[in-house]
């Protein structure tokens, strides 16, 4: 097998892979980053595919061979374009792709493809010429804009992941740096053939440039699930809100948490991301049991910790994906142990007060009393002995004696002798 067939093998071989991983790019597509990552391993496909058939230009006839140049210069572009897009959504700078770009990108490889196919009529990307009695290819200014536009887009996505890396959690740098390695291979052996560092070899090195980017991208796709994360981005408000928040994937594995959350939760931690709950909270059956009800739903849960029993307000909201189809959950917990024990020592004092007003009774409001015998007419219309009625009424224990007044007139010999 002669060395051009083994690198056709190797194309072939690499179209394969970017292919699949394309496929199953496109199924997580409901997923920031998921489209457009699609969008890069289908564009190296068709590229690749391209860069095989012009190992073999003989076997072309001129009008194909010029639309399948046009179509490589069109998946370059895609590629490109499709770089800038993911970075921009895996580090969450945009939320939504605008139309507006899209329609430029489409148009830019539209143009592209028609301009390349057409060169031999404008020569503005390319024109042969003779050196050393061999044929020999010089760039033209359109070829120049050209890869200006895609060194454009892939350094500024670089740039973008560099800042991500910079600002990113530990759990998340080594993402960040695996997807930076995996847009600079293909950036350095471009660059590196355009300087002639590799003039000895026939063909374009550039394809095994980015078979090495998407290597890393196979790695850090089936590895460390990049799109089965949320975008590495930590906003501010997210790492300062004064609410335990829990951001979990439908089959309950842990997608993100704030600081606070990791400081509630025991075994909660920045290295918990990509793992399933219960293996590594030790409270996921009381969460469960929320997560259980259909959300949106607020619950209080305890949870036992070593200085006391805690209470937590526990709230859950479902994410859905652009298609109204869950995609994840959102867990707010708020710490109300101070509210229970407020609301516990209000409940004990009250308690207290109803006890001590229960000891005391009082008179209050026109007694109907006899002018005669001193008795008291009840709210039967009974009429009562003072010393009953207020026994009844009150608290007071009565006892019996003789004033003075009262002793002189009964024993009035006795009174003057014991001196009353």
């Amino acid at each position: 097998m002669t060395t051009e067939m083994q690198i056709a093998a190797l194309f072939n071989f690499a179209t394969i892979i970017e292919s699949l991983l394309g496929l199953h790019a496109y199924r997580h597509r409901n997923t920031p980053g998921a489209l457009p990552l699609a969008g890069i391993f289908l564009a190296a496909a068709l590229w690749t595919v391209t860069v095989t058939l012009d190992l073999h230009p003989q076997k072309l006839a001129l009008v194909l061979e010029r639309a399948f140049h046009g179509i490589m210069y069109a998946s370059i572009t895609a590629i490109c374009s499709s770089w800038l897009v993911f970075c921009l959504r895996i580090t969450g700078r945009i939320a939504k792709l605008p139309r507006f770009y899209v329609a430029c990108v489409a148009v830019v490889a539209a143009g592209t493809a028609l301009l390349v196919a057409t060169n031999e009529a404008h020569h503005l990307f390319w024109v042969w010429t003779q050196h050393n009695g061999r044929p020999h290819l010089h760039a033209e200014w359109g070829y120049w804009l050209f890869l200006g536009y895609g060194y454009l887009h892939i350094l500024g996505g670089i740039g973008l992941l560099v800042v991500c890396l910079c600002e990113a959690p530990a759990a998340n740098w080594r993402r960040c740096l695996l997807i930076v390695l995996a847009g600079s291979f293909p950036l350095t052996v471009n660059f590196a053939s355009h300087l002639e560092m590799l003039a000895d070899m026939t063909f374009d090195p550039t394809p095994f440039g980015l078979l090495a980017g998407i290597c890393l991208l196979w790695w850090a796709l089936f590895r460390m699930r990049i799109l089965e994360l949320i975008p590495m981005a930590q906003k501010l408000i997210w790492d300062q809100v004064q609410v335990g928040a829990l951001v979990l994937d439908t089959k309950f594995r842990v997608l993100d948490s704030n600081p606070l959350a990791r400081s509630m939760f025991q075994g909660l931690s920045l290295q918990s991301c990509g793992h399933l709950a219960r293996e590594t909270m030790p409270d996921w059956p009381q969460l469960s049991e929320v997560l259980a009800l259909t959300p949106p739903v607020c619950r209080e849960i305890r949870v036992k910790r070593p200085d006391a029993l805690r209470y937590w307000d526990v709230r859950v909201n479902i994410i859905k994906g652009w298609r109204g189809q869950p995609s994840g959950y959102v867990l707010l917990v708020t710490d109300v142990t101070q509210r229970h024990q407020t609301e516990a020592a209000r409940e004990e004092l009250v308690g207290k007060l109803g006890a001590a007003l229960a000891q005391v009774k009082t008179l209050s409001g026109l007694l109907p009393m006899c002018s005669s015998c001193k008795k008291i007419r009840d709210s039967a219309g009974e009429w009562q002995n003072l010393e009953l009625y207020l026994r009844q009424h009150t608290d007071a224990k009565l006892t019996h004696g003789l004033c003075p007044q009262c002793a002189r007139h009964i024993f009035p010999g006795a009174a003057d002798k014991l001196k009353i």
